[in-house]
């Protein structure tokens, strides 16, 4: 019984932003009470996650895909 799953490839998805990873890193800064170096370092790992999802933001085109709506 085990059926065709069709799915859409990951190359197709639109580009999603670190909202998860900033949430994720500021509790748990917070929740261990982290010192300002280390606010430092991840917060410059996040601000730098949040300008490479710009960057992708910006260059990513829709591609046409067969069978799965008008690809726009």
């Amino acid at each position: 019984m085990n059926k065709a799953r069709y799915v859409i490839p990951v190359d197709h998805l639109p580009v999603r932003p670190p909202i998860l990873l900033t949430a994720v890193v500021g509790m748990g800064l917070d929740l261990y009470d982290a010192p300002g170096v280390a606010w430092g370092v991840l917060g410059t790992v996040v601000a730098l996650a949040w300008v490479g999802w710009a960057i992708a933001l910006v260059h990513q085109k829709p591609k046409k895909m067969p069978g799965y709506g008008t690809g726009e």
